[in-house]
């Protein structure tokens, strides 16, 4: 999971068109660096999922500082989650959360590993 960081100070300050920029230029600039066939899906406000397969967590981890550190605007806070073979996709996307909330927690503009 990513999440622009500061996204809702950008609105409150600057307004929903330049929110809605931010957004937009984050999204596209990473998608640049995204592999054929990985998946980025806005999942509401400011927080993105990414699904990557085929990609061992070592190069999950590489890809999501290369996404964090390509960013033209907010910083980003990232947390990783590997799909486990019993996993629901809830279960999933909890632990990833959880890693995202870390990351936020320890300062933001960073990737954390569920654990």
């Amino acid at each position: 999971m990513l999440d622009l960081d500061g996204l809702k100070q950008i609105n409150d300050t600057l307004g929903h068109a330049a929110g809605d920029n931010a957004i937009t230029t984050a999204s596209d600039i990473w998608q640049l660096h995204m592999r054929s066939g990985d998946l980025l899906a806005r999942l509401g406000g400011d927080e993105f999922g990414l699904i990557l397969p085929a990609c061992d967590t070592d190069d999950a981890h590489d890809l999501l500082e290369r996404l964090r550190s390509a960013a033209d605007g907010p910083s980003v806070s990232c947390g990783l989650a590997r799909l486990e073979p019993d996993d629901t996709p809830e279960e999933l996307t909890d632990r990833a959360d959880l890693a995202l909330n870390e990351a936020k927690r320890r300062g933001r503009d960073q990737v954390v590993r569920s654990s």
